[in-house]
């Protein structure tokens, strides 16, 4: 029976007698073809090799026992020596530190509408010093005594104008707040202090006029104008 069906085999083989007949439906190319690279990774497209790519990408990490990370341990440790806090608790102090809207404004398209104003009030502030010194100057040339000069003086500053630097005062009073974001203290019910100051500014009148300049010395002046003449 064997070799009956062995000789079937053969004959449908067509390879005629002593040869078996193989299945080539189960046959595969087992030729080995060259290792192609990953198209489209870093790896594949420079042909770079593993060990290199992972040295590469820990250029500058901190590994377990690096010096510095020791240096700041030990420099942390001296830190803390004697210190009454030392292995204890410290409770966490939870801060808002949200950036405003102001002040990434301001650091992007420059200064803010108070900002602008208070420079404003400023530079018109330091116009009207210039020009009340001048005056005050000429005032001196002019007078005889020292009453008549006081006289003279306190009349100039009480027909002074300051329409213009104080409506941006008043402005600066009412918006400067709400422009600012300023706080507001809760022991006094207003809001809080600007370097130990209110942010109210007292609008110009006589009273700082004479302030700055007194309607006096007389004499101190006429040395003054001889001087830089």
């Amino acid at each position: 029976m064997r070799k009956e069906c062995m000789d079937r085999n053969t004959a449908s083989n067509g390879f005629g007698e002593g040869h078996e007949r193989v299945d080539w439906s189960f046959q595969t190319d087992v030729r080995a073809e060259p290792a192609r690279p990953d198209v489209g990774t870093a790896s594949g497209a420079l042909g770079m090799d593993r060990r290199e790519r992972l040295a590469i990408m820990s250029e500058g990490a901190i590994r377990k026992g690096d010096p510095r990370e020791v240096e700041q341990a030990r420099r942390l440790a001296e830190d803390v020596e004697g210190s009454p806090l030392r292995g204890k608790r410290i409770r966490q102090r939870l801060k808002n530190f949200v950036t405003g809207a102001d002040n990434y404004v301001a650091s992007m398209g420059g200064p803010l509408p108070w900002m602008q104003r208070r420079r404003m009030i400023e530079d018109e502030t330091g116009e009207h010093e210039r020009r009340l010194a001048e005056a005050r100057r000429q005032l001196a040339e002019s007078c005889r005594s020292e009453a008549e000069f006081a006289r003279r003086w306190r009349r100039v500053a009480d027909r002074w104008s300051f329409h213009a630097v104080n409506e941006l005062i008043e402005k600066h009073n009412r918006n400067f707040p709400a422009e600012s974001r300023l706080p507001m203290d809760p022991r006094t019910g207003d809001f809080v202090r600007l370097n130990g100051k209110p942010y109210r500014l007292e609008p110009l009148d006589a009273d700082w006029v004479l302030k700055r300049f007194p309607a006096s010395g007389l004499e101190a002046l006429r040395v003054d104008v001889h001087h830089d003449r």
